[in-house]
């Protein structure tokens, strides 16, 4: 029985793990469906904050140049994200290319 449960176990969470390298490599991943990584986060925040504090910084000055570095990459993180949304971005050149060249392929066979 246990033998099943394990099993069970390994691959759901091997199918979990198959999901969030996909969604890692599209780049889509929400918090929501994965609060591990969240939290984990968090937790490395705050221990940035600590070792800003054991560091010599008192605990507003450390949590708040903790925030600010988080606010900094998250805003590079948007910009990011923003930039790969463009219109010039997300326009699939090669596909028009090749539309301009069967089109004044086809005018050319018309004369």
């Amino acid at each position: 029985m246990l033998d099943s449960y394990f099993k069970v176990y390994y691959e759901t969470r091997q199918r979990r793990l198959d999901s969030y390298d996909a969604a890692l490599h599209e780049g889509s991943i929400d918090p929501f469906l994965y609060p591990q990584e969240t939290i984990s986060a968090v937790v490395l925040l705050f221990a940035i904050a600590a070792a800003l504090i054991r560091g010599g910084l008192s605990e507003p000055v450390a949590y708040l140049l903790t925030g600010a570095g988080a606010a900094v990459v998250s805003a590079a993180l948007i910009a990011i994200g923003l930039n790969r949304l463009s219109g010039d971005a997300l326009k699939p050149s090669v596909t028009i290319d090749q539309v301009q060249r069967d089109k004044i392929a086809a005018k050319e066979m018309v004369r």
